[in-house]
């Protein structure tokens, strides 16, 4: 090559990568929402708290861990705790399915006894997150 075709093509190829580092970081976590709506909601169920909760899935989608549209890295408290369980993009549904046991249990505010659980909206047919 010659020095005008080698500047070029290492431009080229550099910006190649770069872009598919960006990539590889924007990857969303759908294995948790699947596993989410796998788990809670039956659309084609009459009992009417869980297809309310199934209404307010569809409608929160991301948002039932996250806050806000655009910024995907913002969780709300029940994805946070959720994040605690099961760490950096856990790709194995049991583990992901245990995580959602665990995290139903957890006391939404641990400061007061009385509190419920996410699991207790939940099985309300509201969504984990007040």
């Amino acid at each position: 090559m010659t020095k005008f075709g080698l500047v070029p093509s290492l431009t080229a190829i550099s910006f190649v990568v770069l872009s598919g580092i960006c990539v590889l970081s924007a990857h969303g976590r759908q294995q948790y929402n699947n596993a989410f709506k796998e788990k809670y909601i039956d659309p084609s169920s009459k009992d009417p708290e869980k297809k309310q909760l199934a209404a307010a899935f569809a409608t929160a989608k991301c948002n039932t861990c996250h806050v806000g549209k655009k910024d995907k890295k913002t969780r709300n408290d029940y994805g946070n705790a959720l994040g605690k369980i099961l760490g950096k993009n856990e790709k194995a549904k049991d583990k992901i399915a245990a995580a959602l046991d665990e995290v139903s249990s957890i006391k939404i505010d641990e400061n007061d006894a009385a509190s419920k659980t996410y699991g207790d909206r939940i099985k309300e047919g509201l969504l984990p997150n007040p």
